[in-house]
């Protein structure tokens, strides 16, 4: 019985010294937590800028941006050729016709749509050149205003004029150019002209873009 008593001792003993361990532990570890909290505000002196514990460091990843770059000129490129087969239209033998086959060519909205995929994609390979952070945060982004406006490197510069210039000038919405709309339909809604500048603005910010990555 003595014996039965004694372990018994001994059990509440250590179970009551691990439970003071645990809260003494725990005590020291939010202490420093707080500590770590107060004092975690530094200054980068990389980059000249200061980082607080909410804010990421900037993570530039050029090799991305690459990427993307070159799908954006595969997109310019099919956007080019399927405007100089609408403007060059040819019959069943493969001669030239002498005119533009307007009316059986009702894909400029499909060719604005390149140019637009071609835009984002430059856009987005800026963003991930110098931030992938910014780049991931606007992943799933399809309008290129707030695209151009993402990074302080890129807002307010030329590539924010094209990006508003493309919007506001001819798509708007950019799924106008995709699905029909209030009995709109984006096939019967865009003209050659705005096929054109849609290439056009997009070649432009295809080069910014390229430049910002290489």
């Amino acid at each position: 019985e003595s014996s039965s008593a004694g372990y018994s001792a001994s059990s509440s003993y250590h179970y009551g010294a691990s439970n003071y361990w645990t809260f003494f532990q725990g005590n020291v570890n939010r202490c420093n937590n707080k500590r770590r909290k107060r004092h975690f505000d530094y200054t980068n002196r990389a980059s000249g800028g200061s980082y607080t514990r909410n804010q990421r460091l900037p993570n530039p990843q050029p090799a991305v941006g690459l990427q993307w770059i070159k799908q954006a000129k595969y997109d310019i490129i099919a956007a080019n050729q399927q405007l100089m087969s609408c403007s060059n239209p040819r019959d069943r033998s493969g001669a030239q016709t002498s005119s533009r086959n307007e009316d059986a060519v009702t894909s400029w909205n499909w060719i604005c749509y390149k140019a637009h995929q071609s835009c984002e994609k430059a856009l987005k390979a800026a963003l991930y050149s110098m931030d992938a952070n910014v780049a991931s945060d606007y992943q799933t982004s399809h309008d290129l205003s707030s695209l151009s406006s993402a990074h302080s490197s890129l807002s307010g510069t030329s590539l924010s004029d094209l990006a508003t210039r493309f919007s506001t000038e001819i798509t708007g919405q950019h799924t106008a150019m995709r699905y029909p709309t209030g009995g709109r339909l984006p096939g019967d809604s865009f003209t050659r002209e705005q096929a054109e500048k849609a290439v056009h603005i997009a070649q432009q910010v295809l080069d910014e873009c390229e430049n910002c990555v290489s």
